[in-house]
């Protein structure tokens, strides 16, 4: 398998899930400005059937994004990207069929390193693969089968699956130097929809739809990680 991942005009370095590289920002003044970008992934298979000879190629888009992030405020921000679902399914009588879906809506205040909130459609802070992102994972696809609650939060998908670990709610995350020991404790902690069961059956878990309550903590006992909020990156280690 030879996996190719490339991305173009990505805004602000790291300034979103998917995060990476500058691209073109629009200036209004020192408080005001925004950007646009957007992300691709995709594979492509090669193999040759070793009992006919013939050769069996295939490409897969596995995932197309556009991305917008600004500021409107010293200390207002906001952020959005969408997400392609399912998107090889393009040919007549594919079900379901490709669609675009607004992965995120963040409205951000952002106080300082200490204390912010972000609310709207976002990653719930749980493990360091869901935070990760796809761009920034160790391996080529990871996100895709949900393993945590907010992975099924939504009708995007079969029986909700599909929304890489995002939900609605607010977070409120920041970094402090505690002192008692030499390092920095990255925090975030955050409610959340939560698990939707199907209806009108209310088959599954979460009938009586309690929100989710999540939480995450981090020390760095060296340099924090130069990532935007609480997402993390799993390209390097330490």
């Amino acid at each position: 398998m030879l996996a190719l991942s490339f991305l173009f005009l990505l805004p602000e370095a790291f300034a979103m899930n998917g995060h990476i590289a500058d691209g073109p920002k629009w200036v209004i003044d020192d408080t005001k400005w925004f950007t646009l970008g957007i992300g691709f992934r995709g594979s492509g298979v090669w193999a040759e059937n070793r009992d006919t000879g013939n050769f069996q190629s295939g490409f897969s888009i596995d995932n197309a994004r556009v991305y917008l992030n600004g500021q409107i405020h010293k200390y207002v921000k906001f952020e959005s990207y969408t997400e392609c679902t399912f998107c090889n399914n393009t040919h007549p009588g594919d079900n379901p069929r490709m669609s675009y879906n607004v992965l995120a809506a963040i409205g951000k205040v952002e106080i300082n390193r200490f204390v912010n909130f972000w609310g709207g459609r976002m990653l719930v802070p749980t493990e360091r693969g869901e935070l990760s992102a796809p761009f920034y994972h160790a391996t080529h696809d990871a996100i895709k089968t949900p393993f945590f609650p907010q992975g099924f939060s939504t009708k995007f998908g079969s029986l909700g699956a599909g929304r890489y670990g995002h939900d609605d709610g607010g977070t409120f995350w920041g970094n402090v130097e505690p002192g008692f020991i030499k390092g920095t404790l990255g925090y975030a902690l955050g409610v959340y929809r939560g698990l939707q069961s199907s209806t009108p059956a209310r088959m599954g878990p979460n009938q009586g739809d309690s929100v989710a309550w999540a939480g995450r903590l981090t020390y760095n006992f060296l340099n924090p990680e130069p990532n935007p909020g609480y997402y993390t990156r799993n390209t390097y280690f330490g």
